[in-house]
């Protein structure tokens, strides 16, 4: 058996964050359409002398098709970039500047070996 809830909402744009008056998550005076908006509650259970906490944040877009707000991850969207890593392999074959495998490091002309550039001068 629940005896209260209360809750706390907070809105962010680029610009600052709002946290409205009172139960109306809506009032938020210069959020436009356009913004990607984070969107957090809190949200406080009370019952037989237990309070639960519950908090969720999430960034919303406009469906202009809809005229709703949306999540932004079910829109495709990417949540997160990571960092590519690479197996270098270190194998000490030449190449000459048009990617073309060389069996010898030429005399005077640039060549390529172990991803960095060379002169071999003699």
């Amino acid at each position: 058996m629940v005896d209260s809830i209360e809750w706390n909402t907070t809105a962010c744009n680029t610009l600052t964050c709002y946290t409205p008056q009172g139960y109306n998550p809506y009032s938020f005076p210069s959020i436009n359409m356009t913004d990607t908006v984070k969107f957090c509650y809190d949200a406080y259970i009370y019952t037989q002398n237990q309070m639960i906490v519950c908090t969720h944040c999430d960034s919303l877009i406009f469906d202009y098709n809809d005229s709703t707000y949306v999540l932004f991850s079910t829109q495709g969207n990417p949540l997160s970039i990571n960092e590519l890593t690479t197996n270098e392999i270190i194998d000490n074959k030449i190449y000459d500047v048009f990617g073309r495998e060389l069996l010898t490091a030429p005399i005077g002309q640039m060549y390529i070996q172990n991803r960095k550039k060379y002169i071999k001068l003699r």
